[in-house]
C-alpha cells in the first residue's frame, strides 16, 4: 500500500476514534492545532510527526503500531491498561467485591489517573494512611495532605484548581 493510502488509513482510524469528541479536545491532547488534526484525518499531511501520532494514540489508548499499520482494522486492540483493568474487574467479581462505582469514586479515580507517577505514589500512601488512621483528627490531617497533593499536581499541570469539599462535608 502506498504512503498516500497509509496516510488516508491513519486519518480514517483517527476519525473513527474521535467520533463524538471535539476536534478541540483531541487537538489539545495531541498538542497540535485543530487544522492540523483535520488535515491529518483527511490524509493531507505528507509526513506526520511520529510524536504527534504517538500523542494521539496515547490519548485514545491504542497502540501506535495499530494506528500506523494498514493491515490492522477496527476495532483497535485493548491497551495494556484496559487489559489490566479487565483482569482486576474479573478478580473483584470473583471475590464478590465488584459493583458500580459511586460518583465520588469515579471522580477520585479520574483525578488519580491524571496525576504523575510521583503524585500517584504520594496520594496512594496518604490514602492508605487515612484508611488505617485511628482517629478523626489524624484522618482530617491526612485528607488535607491529599488535597494539598492534588492542588500541587494542578499547579504543576497548569490546570484550574479542582473544587474541594467544604470542611466537614460528608465523604
Amino acid at each position: 500500500m502506498g504512503s498516500r493510502k497509509l496516510l488516508v488509513r491513519i486519518g480514517e482510524k483517527i476519525e473513527r476514534l474521535r467520533a463524538g469528541t471535539s476536534y478541540a479536545a483531541v487537538a489539545r491532547a495531541a498538542g497540535c492545532s485543530e487544522g492540523n488534526l483535520r488535515q491529518l484525518e483527511a490524509g493531507k499531511i505528507a509526513s506526520p510527526r511520529v510524536e504527534l501520532c504517538l500523542r494521539i494514540a496515547r490519548h485514545f489508548g491504542v497502540p501506535l503500531d495499530w494506528l500506523a499499520d494498514e493491515a490492522q482494522d477496527w476495532p483497535p486492540p485493548a491497551s495494556d491498561d484496559e487489559q489490566a483493568a479487565e483482569l482486576v474487574r474479573g478478580a473483584l467479581v470473583g471475590a464478590g467485591l465488584a459493583g458500580e462505582l459511586t460518583r465520588d469514586e469515579r471522580e477520585l479515580l479520574s483525578r488519580y489517573r491524571s496525576l504523575s507517577q510521583r503524585h500517584r505514589d504520594r496520594v496512594l500512601g496518604l490514602v492508605i494512611g487515612l484508611a488505617s488512621s485511628g482517629g478523626d483528627e489524624e484522618a482530617a490531617e491526612l485528607a488535607a495532605d491529599v488535597g494539598e497533593a492534588l492542588g500541587e499536581a494542578d499547579r504543576q499541570s497548569g490546570e484550574a484548581p479542582r473544587p474541594r469539599r467544604a470542611e466537614g462535608a460528608a465523604c
